[in-house]
């Protein structure tokens, strides 16, 4: 399977990275746009059977007092020789909008691209969004986000995608994620590590 051939060197590297950073520092107590993801996912798709497994990687840095740049990567393997990939970047802006509750709000403005990709045939598709994200550390060890981006695809639909993700610390800056996304007919669950920094 090429997607679980690609997704163990990945998870191999990102434990020694996390071995490495485990002795820094422990995760902020407002939400930290400073953070590394991977994630396994298994994605839906509305009246087919099947579903299809893949891997997410993301990474965001904070670059400036309210002001933060990622980028995110993501692969579906959709039949033996089909595969389906997206790649975004994106900026933000954020403010604290209920500071004795841990919640930050940030703007999004990114780029995405989507490819299919098989021996037969390559497509490709891309989009500017906007969107905008929440995210809440009420309690110590528990992060809670909600996005809502609006995506104005060249080819396809254009639509809404809503997420929803928890993260658990399980030590100094490294939490345990569980995700859940609806884009069209479209829904990913994913779970996986993020590394706060």
């Amino acid at each position: 399977m090429k997607v679980l051939q690609r997704i163990l060197p990945v998870g191999a590297a990102l434990s020694v990275a996390l071995g490495l950073c485990l002795s820094t520092k422990v995760a902020a107590d407002m939400p930290s746009f400073d953070v590394v993801r991977a994630q396994l996912a298994r994605q839906k798709v509305d009246d087919v059977i099947d579903s299809y497994d893949g891997f997410g990687l993301e990474a965001s840095k904070q670059l400036a007092q309210n002001f933060f740049v990622g980028g995110q990567y993501q692969e579906f393997e959709l039949a033996d020789t089909v595969d389906s990939q997206q790649f975004g970047v994106y900026v933000g802006l954020y403010g604290d909008v209920a500071r004795m509750f841990n919640t930050r709000v940030a703007t999004l403005f990114g780029y995405r691209k989507a490819t299919l990709d098989s021996a037969l045939f390559n497509e490709s598709d891309d989009t500017g969004f906007i969107g905008v994200s929440v995210r809440n550390r009420a309690f110590d060890r528990v992060e809670l986000r909600a996005d809502l981006h609006y995506l104005d695809w060249n080819k396809s639909e254009s639509g809404f995608m809503g997420a929803l993700g928890f993260s658990y610390f399980i030590g100094r800056g490294v939490a345990f994620e569980v995700g859940y996304k609806k884009q069209g007919n479209t829904q990913t669950f994913s779970s996986g590590l993020g590394y706060f920094f």
